[in-house]
């Protein structure tokens, strides 16, 4: 592979860049971005590996983007965030690649990357003394932690100093209990002085040094807890983390309980949290708390949540039945087995990919995202405003059945029941044959299914009978929004059919009445 002068990669070396006599501001836009061997000097080409690593790769990346939005960050904003981070040496590629895939995982913050950063200052030690450090691959590291650990003893750090914060100007003691006490900076200098020889980002750097992160925090108050028994510092901010004096993020159930009591205790992230401890009994966040991929298994007794708890790919596998969500529970992918009676989620609950098989009595959210479970019975004796069963063993729906939208696609039932009432209908790729005439439904997705026939003067939002047996459409069909026929036998339209959106039409002729009203374009199968 060879290098061209716009940065990209061809396997031309006629394309490629040559550097004979070329000084370092010469070189080409884009250059840097990319490691390389041979001798430019002597003029020759530059080859490059045979697989080298892209770090745009990564930038440009679905799951770096997914990453920035779920943080609310700007992609290109981060992207030249972490650029600007490390080394500018023949590392240069390989380290912005670990630190791109370190952040796409939640393992870097950007307030502690940039140009002569705390991580680019990480980086650099560790490819300096790499020869003499027992693990030599950077992407054996799981974090900037990591590195910090295994080249403290090479950087000649000095040992934490021991801090009183009595003696500290502009901090105030808001907590002082049997344990440790609380306190908070009001000034940059106060926050260097009470995080003295700490790693934490607002005290490592002197105030008049940009690096230094106070200001970022200046509308979110810092919380130092001081442990009476040990002398450890811990810091917590308004991001959501608790983070030791080597910035590592680590809990104190007291400092914890002290600040729910205080009422400070907004957002609470452990994403990639590696040790199972069980946290404080009656918690209460004013935000959200993140156990995305953590190893806890089980959340305390009598803890209120605010907004969202994300248990996402976690070890959690146990739920209070006292515990209350004001906003949506995440459990997707996690180890849970069960959930307990009475569970009350404010919005939504996530239980895809899980091996949970019965739904309990009382269980209350918004809507049930049970996609990809083990369930195989609806229980009515719920609050569950809409209920997504897709991919799941279901057999059946109880009759008289009453939601605001029924998702079975993919599942076991055959049969819909009597007295159905939903908004949303999707019985999608099941052997359902026959849409009742007392259903009652706003929407239906009936494609992949063996429909023939469907009951006449229905009045909808969207309708998709895309690879039906259908061959003809049901007299004074209303449709608000958009009808699909891909991949059906149909050949006439009704001449009193009325579409407000667009219809997408099977991949054959298809007779459109003058007296037919279509709203939007009539579009032809894309199959």
């Amino acid at each position: 592979m060879y290098l061209t002068r716009n940065g990209t990669y061809s396997r031309n070396p006629d394309n490629a860049v040559k550097f004979s006599g070329l000084k370092p501001k010469d070189m080409p836009r884009g250059l840097s971005l990319f490691s390389y061997r041979g001798s430019q000097i002597a003029g020759k080409t530059t080859e490059l590996t045979k697989n080298p690593p892209n770090p745009n790769d990564v930038l440009n990346g679905k799951k770096f983007a997914l990453k920035c939005k779920s943080i609310m960050e700007d992609p290109s904003y981060a992207k030249q965030v972490l650029i600007n981070t490390p080394v500018r040496d023949s590392n240069y590629e390989r380290s912005l690649v670990w630190l791109a895939s370190k952040f796409t995982e939640g393992r870097v913050h950007l307030e502690d990357c940039g140009e002569n950063s705390k991580l680019t200052e990480y980086l650099s030690n560790f490819h300096k003394y790499k020869s003499k450090l027992r693990i030599k691959n950077l992407n054996d590291y799981g974090s900037p932690v990591d590195l910090f650990y295994a080249t403290q003893s090479f950087t000649k750090i000095s040992p934490l100093s021991k801090v009183n914060p009595y003696e500290i100007e502009d901090v105030e003691l808001i907590y002082e209990g049997d344990e440790g006490s609380i306190w908070t900076p009001k000034t940059p200098e106060a926050s260097c002085a009470i995080g003295k020889s700490t790693e934490w980002c607002t005290a490592k750097y002197a105030p008049s040094d940009k690096r230094n992160m106070w200001r970022m925090y200046a509308g979110h108050p810092l919380y130092v807890w001081f442990d009476k028994a040990t002398g450890e510092r811990l810091q917590y901010h308004a991001a959501g983390s608790m983070n030791n004096e080597s910035d590592e993020v680590e809990l104190n159930n007291e400092f914890l309980l002290a600040l729910s009591k205080l009422g400070l205790l907004t957002r609470l992230e452990l994403t990639d949290f590696k040790k199972n401890i069980l946290l404080p009994e009656g918690l209460r966040l004013k935000g959200a708390l993140i156990l995305r991929r953590s190893s806890i298994e089980e959340l305390p007794e009598s803890m209120t949540v605010m907004h969202d708890i994300d248990c996402s790919y976690s070890a959690i596998k146990k739920i209070p039945s006292s515990l209350i969500v004001h906003g949506s529970l995440y459990l997707n992918n996690s180890k849970i087995l069960n959930l307990p009676k009475n569970l009350n989620v404010g919005n939504n609950l996530y239980i895809r990919d899980t091996d949970i098989y019965l739904i309990p009595d009382g269980l209350s959210c918004e809507t049930l995202q049970a996609e990809d479970t083990k369930i195989t019975k609806i229980n009515t004796n719920t609050n569950i405003k809409s209920w997504c069963l897709t991919n799941s063993p279901l057999k059946e729906v109880p009759d008289n059945f009453n939601a605001n939208a029924l998702h079975i696609g993919g599942t076991d039932v055959v049969k819909l029941p009597k007295g159905l009432n939903v908004g949303s209908l999707d019985i999608s790729s099941t052997d359902v044959r026959i849409i009742p005439k007392d259903a009652i439904f706003d929407s239906l997705d009936a494609s992949n299914t063996m429909i023939r026939k469907l009951p006449n003067n229905m009045n909808l939002y969207s309708l998709v009978l895309t690879y039906t047996q259908i061959e003809q459409l049901p007299k004074r069909l209303y449709v608000k929004t958009y009808l699909k026929l891909e991949g059906t036998q149909i050949t006439e339209l009704p001449k009193d059919l009325r579409v407000d959106g667009q219809v997408y039409l099977p991949n054959h002729d298809v007779f459109i009445p003058k007296t037919a009203k279509i709203g939007a374009a009539i579009k032809p199968s894309k199959y």
